[in-house]
């Protein structure tokens, strides 16, 4: 389930999100009813879960315990969504460009998630330059979680929300990803079709969702 922390900025439930899926990762979603966690290190952006210069004093690195902070990356994975009243252009290029779009709100999002035994926290990314900034607080006690909800700044158009989800017995990185239970009827408020695909595209995509048992609104993007 989706759990609290004081030094987790909380996010309204009902703020809309998005996330953007070419068709097999749609597809997998809706087969298994799981969300797709990325092991933090296996992001294409090099930087991710890394420590900012300003973040190396906070948290005292050296050399020696370079490899421990090598391997807190692999023990945590993400599920990225976009914040956004509306679907967005870049996104559909960036991540479906034949795909599909999955329209819900954080509350939705929460409450799909609360038949979950794993703890999972939600919230804003916060995007800064990763030689001026920290993803620390002064005057407060460095907290890592903070560290994994910041991005460098040249992503800050994709105003995302991420769940992340630490296992902290994948000491070797052996594990790459993670894939949660979440109940799909709750999560989908309504599901966008690519606007490259054509009609029948939105047609097979509504008779596979029927053969599921599930019903939603699917629509075309008018992007």
């Amino acid at each position: 389930m989706v759990k609290r922390n004081k030094d987790l900025n909380d996010v309204s439930d009902n703020v809309i999100v998005w996330r953007y899926m070419s068709l097999d990762k749609f597809q997998y979603l809706i087969n298994e009813k799981k969300l797709y966690f990325c092991r933090a290190d296996l992001f294409e952006d090099k930087h991710e879960a890394t420590l900012s210069m300003i973040d190396k004093e906070f948290f005292r690195y050296s050399e020696e315990n370079k490899k421990y902070w090598e391997d807190e990356r692999k023990r945590h994975f993400v599920n990225c969504w976009i914040e956004s009243p509306h679907e967005l252009s870049l996104m559909w290029t960036a991540y479906a460009k034949n795909g599909v779009a999955i329209k819900s709100t954080v509350g939705n999002l929460k409450n799909s998630l609360i038949n979950s035994p794993e703890d999972i926290y939600l919230s804003r990314v916060r995007y800064i330059d990763y030689d001026r900034d920290s993803s620390q607080d002064a005057y407060t006690p460095p907290n890592i979680l903070k560290l994994l909800f910041v991005k460098r700044s040249l992503f800050n158009q994709e105003n995302e929300i991420r769940l992340l989800h630490s296992d902290y017995e994948n000491k070797d990185g052996h594990i790459k990803s993670k894939s949660i239970k979440v109940d799909i009827n709750v999560l989908i408020d309504e599901i966008v079709i690519s606007p490259n695909t054509d009609d029948n595209f939105l047609d097979m995509i509504e008779t596979w969702l029927q053969s599921k048992g599930i019903e939603k609104c699917v629509i075309k993007s008018v992007s």
